[in-house]
Parts: C-alpha cells; structure tokens; sequence
C-alpha cells in the first residue's frame, strides 16, 4: 500500500511541475532559461624540498594545485543550469587533477560530475534541492576561481567536500537564510557510505559588510565491524568588509565518540581554522595573506595523511597576488609554507616551501 501511495505522489508532483513549466518550454524564448559555462584553471607548482624523482610528484594536503614542479590542469568544466519559476536544476562536468585525486578509488564512477541536482520551490521562499551539491561547510572551494589564493588552507583540505543528497531551504528574511540536509558523505571526514548523515547551515548578513555562517553535521561514522562513532563536525566563519580590505575568520571543531587513541571508549577532539586578510589595491589587483592550522591529537579525521601516524598538527602562512587584466581572466602567484611536528613531507622534512602559480578563465 505505501508503494503505491509513493507512486501516486511522485506522478502527482511530475505533472504538477509539468503543467508549470511547459507552457514556458514551448515558448521560443525556452533558451533563455539555461546558462552555459565554461572554465578553465592551469597551474605551476614548485615545492623546495621536494625529492627530484617522480613517485614524489603528488603535494601532501593540497586541495589544487597539487603536482610538484610540472606545468598541469587543475581543472576543465562545463556546467549547465536550468532555472524557472518553479523548476531549477544545474550539471557540471569536471576534468583535470582535482577531479582526479580527490575522488576516492572506490567512488571513481562520479569523479567526473562535479555536481548534478534538481530542485523545485515550493514557494517564494522555500525550496528543495535533490542530488550531487557541492558541500555546505567551508568557505574556500575546490574551484580555483572562487579563492583569493591559488592554494586551499588545510581547514579547507579536511573538511566535508561534495555531497549526494536532498536540501531543504529556506529565505526567512532577507538577512536570514538556512537549510536542512541528509545526505550520503562523499568527502574526506567520511569513512564510509553506509550511514546516514544530517545536518543544518545558518546563514546571517545583519549588514552590507558583515557576513556570519554556521554549520554543522552529524552522523555515525564506524564500519560495520566496530562500535559506533558518532561524528558531530561543526564550522563557523566571519567575513567583514570595510573600505578596500576583506577579512575572514573561521574556525571547524569536531568531536567524535569511541575515538580517543588512549582511550577507545573515549570522545576524540579536533579543531582548525585559517584568517585570511585580503587588500583590493586596483580594481585589478588584490593581494592576500593567510595564517592556519590543524590540529587532530587523535588523527580521527587525518587519520594519518601524510604518513602522520596517530595524530597530525600543522602550522601555515600563505601570501599571494591576483591580477585580473579582464573581468574573466585571473593570474595568481603566491609563497606557500606549511610546517608541522612531524616529518610528514618530502626529504622527512618537517616544513614545506612552496611557489604557486594559476591562471584562469571563465566563459
């Protein structure tokens, strides 16, 4: 009885979006409801005490920008959006090396789909969204475009990445707006796919210049085989804009149960977090410095990158330049240094210096 009940439903919905939109399809102006895009971003890389040989060309914790000392793509999309008065949806394909490393071997089948989903608003103000989204938690992205540097911090390398799963949202006012998720994990916290996760974002611009985020996410994240360990991730940022210059704040904090490396039955702990200071000299250049850290005394998110062990800290400074000769062309270049407690980079060294080079272009 529910099967068909679900079915009367969806058919229901079908023609309910049907009777909205088809009249605007058949319409010849049917073309002015898509977008097309195309971007490209290329890159340079140089890490000082890289080893010259080529099983060493991969840079630990680069979200971009991630082969050593070779010129390369970091990635090549197209992307197509449909929206109307009810009915919107978007895809966009992706090529390149973030693609490429960032998806996990066992989901290489959607490395190539950057995102893909649909929604349907069920009012002014309220819609939902179905599909593969690109994460809620982070304020930098793994489109180069959307950065101020040419490099992603380490915050922004372990937090949650893309996502398959359903969004409800909400405009509250127009200084308030949040969304409800559940979702499958496609991301670097995620051990596994078999459970579920939920979570919430918050987002409040009181002011013109002032911006406040909140989000979060919860769900169990053990295998099958072993005690639950529920994983409660939460991120806040601030961004604040006054006369040329743009700050940003954020920090991430997560705990997770069972985890503890003293202590199995314990609540593990970690945190990370950048603040990034950003100076629009020219209306064609800007210049960036960013400070961050990571620290995961228990490795339950790092668990071991790097060949770090049973923990991971890291320490960085990034400043860099972006000159912008049209609207959609971009050059970047900045100095990268990356230290930590350990020797987990290239020649067991503890630090790395790094140039990094991109260039861009968006159609």
């Amino acid at each position: 009885m529910k099967k068909y009940i679900f079915i009367y439903i969806l058919f229901y919905f079908v023609q309910s979006v049907s009777a909205q939109d088809s009249i605007t399809i058949n319409k010849n102006n049917a073309l002015e409801k898509f977008d097309f895009h195309f971007f490209v971003d290329t890159y340079f890389a140089y890490d000082f005490h890289s080893m010259k040989d080529s099983a060493s060309k991969a840079r630990l914790f680069a979200t971009n920008s991630m082969y050593n000392d070779e010129f390369r793509l970091n990635i090549a999309m197209l992307s197509i959006d449909y929206d109307s008065d009810k009915l919107f949806s978007s895809l966009a394909l992706q090529f390149g090396d973030i693609p490429q490393l960032l998806t996990p071997i066992n989901k290489q089948f959607i490395k190539y789909i950057k995102r893909g989903y649909f929604g349907y608003r069920l009012d002014k103000e309220t819609f939902v969204k179905f599909g593969y989204m690109p994460s809620y938690i982070g304020y930098e992205s793994s489109l180069p475009a959307k950065n101020s540097l040419g490099s992603v911090s380490v915050a922004g390398y372990f937090e949650p990445s893309d996502f398959i799963g359903i969004e409800l949202g909400r405009n509250f006012t127009n200084k308030l707006s949040g969304s409800l998720y559940c979702f499958n994990a496609y991301n670097v916290i995620s051990k596994n796919n078999d459970n579920k996760a939920v979570g919430l974002s918050i987002n409040y611009k009181p002011y013109k210049e002032l911006n406040l985020y909140y989000a979060n996410s919860f769900g169990n994240e053990s295998t099958v085989d072993y005690k639950q360990q529920w994983l409660f991730y939460n991120e806040f940022y601030l961004k604040y804009s006054i006369w040329k210059i743009e700050m940003v704040g954020l920090i991430d904090f997560a705990l997770q149960t069972n985890s503890k490396s003293s202590d199995t039955t314990a609540i593990a702990y970690m945190n990370t977090g950048m603040i990034q200071l950003k100076y629009h000299a020219f209306s064609f250049l800007d210049v960036t410095m960013r400070g961050e850290w990571f620290f995961d005394p228990d490795a339950f998110i790092s668990e071991g990158a790097g060949n770090s062990g049973d923990h991971l800290s890291l320490n960085g400074l990034a400043v860099g330049f972006g000159f912008h000769p049209m609207k959609n062309i971009y050059f970047k270049g900045e100095y990268d240094f990356l230290s930590s407690d350990q020797e987990v980079f290239q020649n067991n060294s503890k630090q790395r210096n790094s140039i990094v080079i991109t260039t861009g272009v968006t159609l």
